[in-house]
């Protein structure tokens, strides 16, 4: 039972931060060892590294090359579409979940008009922890939002001025856009 305690701890002490292995040891009052046994086991589920050594972990992140950004949004209801607020004009995106085969994309994305985006997205891209909560909670959890926020960047990247266009940037101003227009569960 000790691993799921510790388990728990470290995922509530990443949640929104970032954080190393020896870091998260100092600060559980755990050996090194335990805290990576938690952190591989649950690694690109529950947890994500960066490329840097020692690896930087978070709980809810989204890796821009090898640079981790937190992303603050766990679960949210969002009721339609949303406008994104970007330069050279507004954006509209819809997000969806669906049950997909592993071997079928992690999204797709419909073009609805020149601005509009419907992304759906696989239930893949969540742990099955996170599966059994949305049963029983209603929303979208931060990974399909993040994978729609990372595909309609793309989408605006390939429609506008490529050589002026900063990726993580617009990932953050579409999550922003996001947070205005949807409330957190």
């Amino acid at each position: 039972m000790k691993d799921v305690t510790l388990y728990d701890r470290v995922l509530e002490v990443l949640r929104g931060n970032i954080r190393t292995a020896p870091e998260l040891a100092r600060e559980l009052g755990v050996s090194k060892s335990e805290v990576n046994s938690c952190l591989y086991k649950g690694k690109n589920t529950d947890f994500f590294s960066d490329d840097s050594q020692p690896p930087r972990w978070n709980s809810r992140a989204v890796s821009v090359g090898s640079e981790v950004r937190s992303i603050s949004l766990l679960r949210r209801e969002l009721r339609g579409s949303v406008i994104i607020d970007f330069p050279g004009g507004d954006w509209e995106l819809e997000i969806q979940m669906t049950e997909m085969s592993r071997n079928d994309p992690i999204a797709a994305v419909e073009r609805m008009g020149k601005r509009k985006r419907l992304v759906v997205v696989s239930d893949n891209v969540v742990s099955a922890r996170e599966q059994s909560f949305q049963e029983q909670t209603p929303g979208l959890p931060d990974a399909a939002i993040t994978t729609a926020a990372a595909i309609l960047a793309w989408e605006i990247y390939l429609e506008g001025q490529r050589e002026d266009f900063d990726f993580p940037r617009a990932v953050d101003d579409i999550l922003l856009s996001i947070s205005a227009a949807s409330k957190p569960l």
